[in-house]
């Protein structure tokens, strides 16, 4: 209720996207592998990115008492070759996570650490990591941080801001629900759509 009244009153589309989406949540999810799965999510669909995914956590994560299979440590990531993980699917995106496994198993970047950081200054950091843009950096600070004023710009939002809002971000003048809102008008257009 408290984030439906904080919809500014003319934003009839964000309304009807909420009322869409009414239990949509936010997880907070572990930042490494937020950090992984982001940086596998550039140019693949859920499906795909779900099975390269399971491919990691089957070909090196820990068994786990419950049958699944973790996904795997940084340190387990960083001992893979790359071509272990291109028979994952990770295609192109291989190089970016075995770097980016190693940045954070060598401790050249503490994802624990920088839970501190500010909002810039984790976007900056995030982007350090080889094949992370805005775009994914914005995903892991929502997603990884729960840094809600994070609003992610992809190819469904992009278009959501250039046929719904005139080619203007509505993001800035959101806040702090800017990454809840975000993921009310993503989630409204798919439907929308599908």
């Amino acid at each position: 209720d408290a984030l439906l009244s904080a919809i500014p009153p003319e934003e009839t589309y964000l309304r009807q996207a909420a009322q869409a989406c009414d239990g949509l949540r936010i997880l907070r999810q572990e930042p490494f592998e937020t950090l992984i799965s982001f940086i596998l999510s550039q140019r693949k669909s859920i499906p795909a990115i779900r099975g390269c995914v399971e491919a990691l956590c089957q070909r090196f994560g820990r068994a786990l008492p419950c049958g699944a299979r973790s996904f795997p440590s940084p340190r387990r990531l960083a001992r893979a070759t790359e071509e272990e993980l291109r028979a994952c699917g990770l295609g192109y995106r291989a190089p970016y996570v075995l770097a980016s496994a190693r940045m954070v198993a060598r401790g050249e970047v503490d994802l624990r650490a920088c839970a501190q950081l500010d909002d810039p200054a984790l976007l900056e950091t995030l982007m350090t990591f080889p094949g992370v843009g805005v775009k994914v950096a914005s995903c892991v600070m929502l997603f990884g941080y729960h840094r809600l004023a994070s609003a992610p710009v992809d190819v469904w939002i992009r278009r959501v801001i250039d046929e719904d809002y005139g080619g203007r971000s509505p993001f800035p003048a959101y806040g702090e629900h800017a990454g809840i809102f975000q993921q009310y008008l993503f989630y409204g257009r798919i439907a929308q759509k599908g």
